[in-house]
């Protein structure tokens, strides 16, 4: 694990915030299961560095996710901005 692990992760929030569910950048060929798979696989990555806000934004994520499915954007940015701000007192 490293800090660049969480910089990705980080930067990955913020991306998913300002572009899902569908508005990712054509060239990317990302969508909603990638994006929040890789924020998945960059919270794991980060376990360390995040420590005791882990459950709670692996919870965060489940429900961002949830949410976007169910076509309430403005609750999975919510949720994400949570994690975003998390992410930066941490």
């Amino acid at each position: 694990m490293s800090s660049e692990s969480f910089s990705r992760l980080v930067d990955c929030t913020r991306y998913v915030i300002l572009y899902a569910p569908d508005s990712f950048p054509a060239d990317t060929n990302m969508d909603l299961e990638r994006a929040f798979a890789d924020l998945r696989r960059g919270l794991n990555d980060s376990k360390p560095e995040v420590g005791q806000h882990f459950d709670e934004i692996a919870r965060l994520l489940d429900e961002a996710f949830d949410d976007y499915r169910r076509t309430d954007t403005r609750s999975g940015i919510k949720r994400l901005q949570e994690i975003d701000l998390i992410l930066r007192q941490t």
